[in-house]
């Protein structure tokens, strides 16, 4: 598989920032099965919806503030993803379509602050 499947717009508008104040008013996607529509409801729809031996898919996952964007040192933009925590001030990040990178440049983080990245190494892929 490659990375570039995995992608799709999501409009910031769907992303949850916090929890819903109410429990039961929590967004739910429904996939209908007999028609393969997906439709978008809450929580307190679920006793209208399931039936003895359906199936029901949990995601107890915390959101990750995980995406950001780095400025190269010719002032284009690179989109990237933080992966896994490598410990030390290091994570395994996933940049897309960084173009031709060097090892050696100084990357900063489009943010307020003052953090910057260097890139390590590179993987294909």
């Amino acid at each position: 598989m490659r990375t570039d499947e995995l992608d799709f717009e999501l409009p910031d508008e769907l992303i949850a920032r916090r929890p819903a104040d109410r429990r039961d008013a929590a967004r739910l996607l429904h996939c209908e099965r007999a028609s393969d529509a997906i439709v978008h409801r809450v929580v307190s729809d679920l006793p209208t919806l399931v039936r003895p031996g359906d199936v029901m898919v949990l995601n107890d996952a915390r959101v990750t503030p995980a995406k950001f964007t780095l400025i190269k040192p010719t002032g284009g933009r690179v989109g990237g993803l933080f992966l896994e925590d490598r410990g030390e001030g290091t994570w395994e990040v996933l940049l897309k379509s960084p173009g031709e990178t060097n090892t050696e440049s100084a990357w900063t983080f489009d943010t307020q602050g003052s953090c910057g990245a260097t890139a390590r190494s590179r993987t294909a892929g």
